[in-house]
Formats: structure tokens, C-alpha cells, sequence
């Protein structure tokens, strides 16, 4: 099967700016360790999933695009990132987004913030019963509050 992968068009063909190298990425670290790591630990499906498409993340292995300049005809490929939502690099543009979004929401006032938590002794109940454990939680942490 021949896949067709869009073209994006470019304004005018401009070098990529230059990026510092910096240190290694979630991706290098899970490519280096990942195999061992997988081998030595149970890890769910889902844990193998998002491991897998942050090792694979813009390599190829999730398609290629092209781009091609409408100037002067250049094309540059480019790799198509795995769009995990756990993926640090393809989650910070939308998380930049949403924090802005966020900061434009904030009163002039200053804010505090509290952590409620339960002793483990009570795990075993809030497994089993999360809505009500939850609730009285939710409950006694506002009744603290006022």
C-alpha cells in the first residue's frame, strides 16, 4: 500500500534557525535504557505504548512529510510525530497554549495552594470505593478550608 503524506508550503525557503545542542531528550533516554528498563519492571499495555511512540517520536517510524518552498521548488522531509499526549515534545506547544490561557484567567489577587491527602492505611478503601472515600475527602478538606 502507497501512503501520500500532505506537502506543507512553505512562505519562502528560510534555513532552520539554529538550535543549541542541549542535553539528551525523554526519547534518547528511553532508547538508551528503555529495553532493560521494559525487561526488568511489569509494566501495563498502555506504559508500553507511551514508552514506545517517545522513542519513536519524529524517526520515521510514524510517516514522513514533505515541505517544499513556493519560491524556489526546495523540498526538505520531515518526520511526523507520534501525538501522544505524554510525549514532552509533542505536547508543548498546546501546553505553552494552555498556560497562557490559564494566566490570562487569574484574578489580581494572590493565590495559595493547599494538598489534602489520606494515611495509606486507607488505599485498600479508596480503591474499592472511590466516590464515597473521594467525597468525604472533598467534603473535610472544604470544611478545613472555611
Amino acid at each position: 500500500m502507497v501512503q501520500i503524506f500532505p506537502m506543507k508550503t512553505l512562505c519562502s525557503h528560510t534555513p532552520l534557525p539554529y538550535k543549541p545542542a542541549t542535553g539528551p531528550t525523554v526519547g534518547d533516554i528511553f532508547r538508551e535504557y528503555g529495553p532493560a528498563f521494559r525487561a526488568s519492571n511489569n509494566l501495563h499495555p498502555r506504559q508500553h505504548k507511551v514508552m514506545y511512540d517517545i522513542e519513536h517520536c519524529r524517526r520515521g517510524e510514524f510517516g514522513t512529510h514533505w515541505e517544499i518552498c513556493d519560491t524556489c521548488g526546495h523540498l526538505e522531509k520531515g518526520y511526523n510525530s507520534c501525538r501522544n499526549r505524554h510525549c514532552p515534545g509533542c505536547n508543548n506547544i498546546a501546553r505553552r497554549k494552555w498556560v497562557a490561557a490559564r494566566i490570562d484567567e487569574l484574578l489580581p489577587v494572590s493565590y495559595h495552594h493547599c494538598v489534602f491527602t489520606l494515611p495509606d492505611i486507607f488505599n485498600p478503601l479508596c480503591r474499592f470505593n472511590r466516590r464515597v472515600m473521594y467525597d468525604l475527602l472533598f467534603e473535610s478538606a472544604s470544611q478545613t478550608l472555611l
